[in-house]
C-alpha cells in the first residue's frame, strides 16, 4: 500500500467518506435551486466514481479493496440469492415513474455511481482500516458507520421516521455486505447489489425500503420487514460461515 493512505489508513478513510457526504449534500442543493433533478448529483457521484477508480488504480490497491472477480462465481445463483430478492423488493408494489428520459438517466448514473462510492469507500477503506486494528470487530464498527452516516439525510429534509427505517435497514445492508466482501474478497458483488438496489428504487412511490410506512399492512412496511429481514438472515449466515473458517 502507498501514498497517504498507509500512514493513516482510517483518516484517509473518513476523509474520504466526509467528501462525499459534502459534496453530496451540496449537489442536491444545486439540484433544487436550478430546477434539475439529479444533474448536478449525477455529475458529482460520477466524478467522484472515476477518480476514485483511477487512484486506487494508480496506486496498485485494486485487490485490497475489492475490485477483482469474486472468488464465489456468479453461476452460484442461490448465493447471491438474498441479495437479488433484496433488490427486487425495491420494485414490488411500485409503478413506472413518470419522469422525463433525462432525468432517468441522471438518476440512473447518479445511483449507480453511488453504489461504487459508498461500497469503496465504506465497504473497502474504512472497513479494511478497522480490519487491520479490530478484526471482526471492524465487521459491526463498519456496518454502524454506515448506518450514522445517513443521519446526514435529515439536513436534506428527510424525515426523522425515514431516516430511522434506513438506518436500520443500512446497518444490516453494511454487515452482509461486509461479510461478503471479507469471504469473497471482491467488492465486485456488493457494488452491483447497492448499485441495482439504488436504481431499482425509483420504481418505488413510497421510496423503497427505507420510507416510513403509513399503517401495518403497507407496502412500504411489507418491504421494509422483508428488505431487513433478508439482509439480517444473510449476515448471520455469512458470519456463522466465516466463524467456521
Amino acid at each position: 500500500m502507498r501514498e497517504p493512505a498507509r500512514k493513516s489508513e482510517t483518516v484517509f478513510a473518513l476523509t474520504g467518506i466526509g467528501t462525499y457526504l459534502a459534496g453530496t449534500s451540496a449537489a442536491g442543493i444545486l439540484d433544487r435551486a436550478a430546477g434539475m433533478p439529479r444533474l448536478f448529483s449525477a455529475l458529482f457521484h460520477s466524478g467522484m466514481a472515476v477518480l476514485l477508480l483511477l487512484w486506487i488504480r494508480r496506486n496498485g490497491m485494486t485487490e485490497r479493496y475489492g475490485l477483482i472477480p469474486p472468488r464465489c462465481r456468479p453461476s452460484r445463483v442461490l448465493f447471491y440469492l438474498p441479495l437479488i430478492l433484496t433488490a427486487a423488493c425495491q420494485a414490488a408494489f411500485g409503478r413506472v415513474p413518470r419522469i422525463s428520459p433525462g432525468e432517468a438517466a441522471c438518476f440512473t448514473v447518479s445511483m449507480v455511481s453511488v453504489g461504487f462510492l459508498e461500497e469503496t469507500l465504506f465497504r473497502g477503506f474504512l472497513f479494511r482500516a478497522l480490519e487491520t486494528r479490530y478484526e471482526k470487530q471492524g465487521i459491526l464498527l463498519s456496518a454502524a458507520a454506515f448506518s450514522l452516516c445517513h443521519l446526514v439525510n435529515l439536513m436534506n429534509g428527510q424525515s426523522p421516521a425515514d431516516t430511522a427505517l434506513q438506518m436500520v435497514f443500512a446497518f444490516f445492508a453494511g454487515l452482509a455486505l461486509a461479510l461478503l466482501f471479507e469471504r469473497g474478497k471482491s467488492l465486485i458483488p456488493c457494488i452491483a447489489f447497492h448499485g441495482m438496489l439504488n436504481v431499482l428504487s425509483l420504481f418505488s412511490p413510497e421510496g423503497a425500503q427505507t420510507r416510513a410506512p403509513e399503517g401495518p399492512g403497507s407496502a412500504a412496511l411489507i418491504r421494509f420487514g422483508i428488505s431487513v429481514l433478508l439482509m439480517a438472515g444473510y449476515a448471520a449466515w455469512l458470519w456463522k460461515h466465516l466463524k467456521e473458517k
